[in-house]
């Protein structure tokens, strides 16, 4: 019970709410700089670590109401990850943060959002679309296209975990690169990400 308990369902919505108010704050220091951030990135900023909360705050009522259904959990995590994405590329834009090459905050903070961005994203979609509404795979032949989708995100994953140079456009360098990816094969594996989820969404 302690795992569907009060407690385990409100953390996590007052840690959404914590980066939520992190992004505000943090985006309008950005701000202050134009050349770090413009009114149009900062809105786009404050939409989306909005859905997060929206997500977090949805997963919360459905754990609450029905604890033993997945998909409560699964919107509270992607909810927390895609705060948390945008919060990190906020702190990486910040001008408070001295952005550059060697800032190790900012860069720790971009190496994650872009780290985790794609596994938020596959969480909140593909993942709640075909698990929807009982938080249970609709039959076995399912467990072939969530394998594929759980390796493309791992591997996108990984490697902007280890790709060397800048984290984004004008933000810090990979703390953590090691080595140089391609062009080609870091599109590539964008693509995948992306593109591989619209499909089987839509027949889930």
């Amino acid at each position: 019970m302690s795992g569907s308990g009060p407690l385990s369902i409100a953390g996590p919505w007052l840690i959404a709410v914590a980066l939520f108010v992190a992004v505000i704050v943090t985006g309008a220091g950005a701000l202050s700089d134009a050349s770090l951030m413009d009114l149009s990135t900062l809105a786009f900023l404050y939409v989306t670590a909005s859905w997060g909360l929206v997500l977090a705050t949805v997963g919360a009522l459905i754990a609450f109401r029905r604890p033993e259904n997945l998909i409560g959990r699964l919107l509270q995590i992607s909810g927390l990850l895609i705060a948390s994405c945008f919060l990190g590329f906020t702190v990486a834009a910040d001008p408070s943060a001295s952005p550059g090459p060697a800032d190790p905050v900012a860069g720790i903070a971009g190496w994650w959002a872009s780290t985790t961005i794609f596994l938020a994203i596959f969480l909140a979609f593909p993942v709640v679309g075909i698990l929807y509404p009982d938080g249970r795979l609709p039959g076995r032949r399912w467990r072939l296209p969530i394998l594929i989708l759980v390796l493309v995100q791992l591997a996108t994953g990984l490697m902007y975990a280890v790709n060397a140079g800048p984290v984004g456009s004008d933000l810090p360098d990979n703390p953590f690169g090691l080595v140089d990816v391609p062009p080609g094969i870091r599109d590539a594996l964008e693509s995948l990400a992306i593109f591989r989820q619209g499909p089987i969404v839509l027949v889930a």
